[in-house]
């Protein structure tokens, strides 16, 4: 009960959208709750888990920090990721399934 209290007062402290706070709800046993960002319409949630998938993901840990997902106000825009950049415009920093980075707005629109 406590967990579910502490979510919203967090939706209602960052004016996080429904499904924000909905997929905070559900998947409250993954976020590192205490470490939720939101920059713009966006909002970066961070894994509790701090054990490393392999070598190199122990790697990529130090350098790139924990995995996270970014949600939209609508959607899941980035799953799993490590390295996420968010900006304070709303727009972020990541990869796609062939290593390149790219940027993005809220809604998931690459800026060229």
């Amino acid at each position: 009960m406590l967990e579910r209290d502490y979510i919203e007062r967090l939706a209602r402290n960052l004016n996080l959208t429904p499904y924000q706070g909905y997929i905070l709800q559900q998947n409250a046993h993954k976020y590192n709750l205490g470490k939720v960002v939101k920059r713009g319409a966006l909002l970066y949630a961070p894994y509790k888990c701090e054990l490393a998938r392999s070598w190199a993901d122990g790697v990529a840990k130090i350098f790139l920090g924990s995995r996270a997902d970014l949600i939209g106000p609508d959607r899941i825009l980035v799953y799993d990721q490590r390295g996420i950049r968010l900006y304070n415009s709303g727009h972020y920093r990541a990869v796609d399934g062939y290593g390149n980075h790219y940027y993005a707005d809220h809604n998931g629109y690459i800026n060229e």
